[in-house]
């Protein structure tokens, strides 16, 4: 739990998850500072302002992290600048806002974490829950920060009743400051190469994802991919109660029938997200009625348009290489690809084997564009383009009736876009222009 605080909180970044700590600390009687270093930031600072939440803008103070009781710190910011290093060797305690919301719900938690695969699980779960009548709370990476369950609910009163359960979504950066989540139930999808520009190595970012299992007990409940290089000597470790999946198991075959998602990592994903309902108290009926409506995200494998016969479809979420592999696989030949964006450290050489025979051409764009085309030439004709109009008229004009354009680009977004969300719209925009 929160020590008492003598001086103040300190939390760092203004985003969704930064927001929604500063009110939950401040709600709780404690001094709070935020501090973010964007300009840009200062609009949103001044209705934190007026509830008396101090704001650092456009700046960081080393004083101003050396002297807070605790800090917590937004997912996306990375724990290696020298603000942090100061106040970690003067004893601050670091923390993520997820980590302290964990601690106050009572309610039984599930957490789902992952390369690729999470926002969909997270939302199955949620979805198969809902239909068996409970009362859902779904949060963390999602879009929902987790600690808002405590800003619109007091756990000491009847408003914590109106959920059953809490599904929350978790990134590597998440798990990165917690020291004690426990969630009652922990999916583990997959572990492939990503945010390798933000970890020292391979093995980091899988000791971090393996962390979700750290904080269970002997009642908890370990749902893991039994394909995950290593698996067996990281499962010896674990506390929780352990249950393995993948497709070779075929568990639950009948329900996977039912569901429209495309894909192999997608026949994965409804395992996980059945094993995981049933530990939390789903039942056959309403995972059914879940698979039977739910249709998929957009951004993820979403169909766009068919024109001339071409099919298009959007997978901006598609940010690293084992999520194109998954996606390439989800169609037979004929894909005229669209990559590229701001590259994460990735090596795109890992996906000649899938692009071979399956896709006839490969329009390159955004900063990644030279590296992916060393990397992929030998094996498919590439493209470059300057921009989404560019790319999405170059693909049309190199594809025939019964090709896909497939949008899964391998990449981040933020050399050119805010986000993936962003980078979809602005293609299926381009989609709808050729009409």
């Amino acid at each position: 739990m929160i020590t008492p605080i003598k001086k103040y909180i300190l939390v760092v970044g203004l985003g969704k998850s930064g927001t929604s700590a500063a009110k939950f600390f401040k709600k709780q009687g404690h001094q709070v500072i935020v501090t973010d270093i964007n300009p840009a930031k200062r609009e949103a600072a001044k209705e934190l302002e007026d509830t008396g939440i101090q704001t650092e803008i456009g700046f960081h103070k080393i004083s101003t992290f050396e002297n807070a009781d605790m800090i917590v710190v937004s997912p996306g910011i990375p724990l290696d600048g020298e603000h942090f290093e100061r106040a970690i060797k003067k004893g601050v305690i670091i923390r993520g806002e997820m980590d302290i919301a964990s601690e106050h719900i009572k309610k039984p938690l599930i957490a789902i974490t992952g390369t690729n695969g999470k926002t969909t699980v997270t939302t199955l779960i949620s979805q198969m829950l809902s239909s068996s009548g409970l009362k859902v709370f779904t949060g963390g990476n999602i879009g929902t920060p987790l600690i808002e369950y405590l800003n619109h609910t007091d756990t000491s009163k009847e408003s914590h009743r109106l959920y059953d359960v809490v599904v929350a979504e978790v990134s590597s950066f998440q798990l990165d400051t917690a020291q004690n989540f426990a969630p009652d139930v922990a999916v583990l999808l997959n572990i492939t190469e990503d945010h390798l520009n933000r970890y020292p190595d391979f093995k980091a970012y899988e000791d971090s994802k393996w962390s979700i299992f750290s904080g269970q007990n002997e009642k908890a409940h370990a749902i893991i991919n039994s394909r995950i290089d290593l698996a067996e000597s990281r499962i010896a470790n674990i506390k929780s109660q352990v249950t393995l999946f993948n497709t070779d198991h075929n568990m639950f075959a009948a329900q996977k029938r039912i569901s429209r998602l495309r894909g192999k990592h997608n026949q994965e994903n409804i395992e996980a997200s059945i094993l995981a309902a049933l530990s939390a108290g789903a039942s056959m009926d309403g995972i059914e009625s879940a698979l039977k409506t739910f249709n998929g995200l957009p951004h993820r494998i979403e169909y766009v348009a068919t024109i001339n016969g071409v099919e298009f479809y959007n997978d901006s979420k598609g940010t690293n290489t084992d999520a194109v592999a998954r996606a390439i696989e989800s169609f037979d030949q004929n894909t005229i690809l669209i990559m590229g964006g701001q590259d994460k450290n990735m090596d795109f050489s890992v996906l000649k084997k899938w692009i071979r025979g399956r896709v006839k051409k490969v329009v390159l764009m955004g900063e990644a564009k030279e590296k992916i085309n060393t990397a992929i030439s030998e094996c498919c004709d590439t493209i470059y383009s300057e921009d989404m109009e560019q790319a999405v008229n170059t693909a049309f004009n190199n594809a025939k009736p019964g090709d896909t354009i497939l949008l899964s680009p391998g990449c981040a977004s933020f050399d050119r876009y805010g986000s993936y969300t962003e980078r979809g719209d602005d293609f299926i925009r381009q989609v709808k222009r050729l009409n």
